[in-house]
């Protein structure tokens, strides 16, 4: 198949055929290509988090996730998929965070 480099939504439409249809390493890289195409498209950012945590690497969804809230601060999925990975490095600075950012729902 070819897609321009340049066209962000194409991509991403073919990292979610991929990762649906279970082929995560190249759900990988289509993500990768998206955001090289629009690298602040914070939807794709949480996106490919999802597709991170599945792989067990946790530390770069976390990381994808902050920069997905740096141009979308309030939106609520971001928020709480970061706090539920913050959740699974089981570390406690990790806890304490996520229990920073569930609070924010609660009160």
């Amino acid at each position: 198949m070819q897609l321009s480099p340049g066209h962000a939504q194409a991509w991403v439409d073919v990292d979610n055929a991929q990762h649906r249809i279970r082929k995560p390493g190249q759900a990988l890289e289509a993500f990768k290509k998206a955001l090289a195409a629009d690298p602040s498209e914070g939807y794709t950012q949480r996106n490919l988090s999802g597709l991170l945590i599945m792989l067990g690497r946790v530390e770069e969804a976390v990381a994808q996730l902050r920069a997905a809230l740096a141009g979308m601060p309030d939106d609520t999925q971001t928020l709480l998929a970061l706090a539920t990975a913050l959740e699974k490095l089981g570390t406690p600075e990790g806890t304490t965070k996520a229990d920073r950012t569930y609070h924010r729902f609660t009160t």
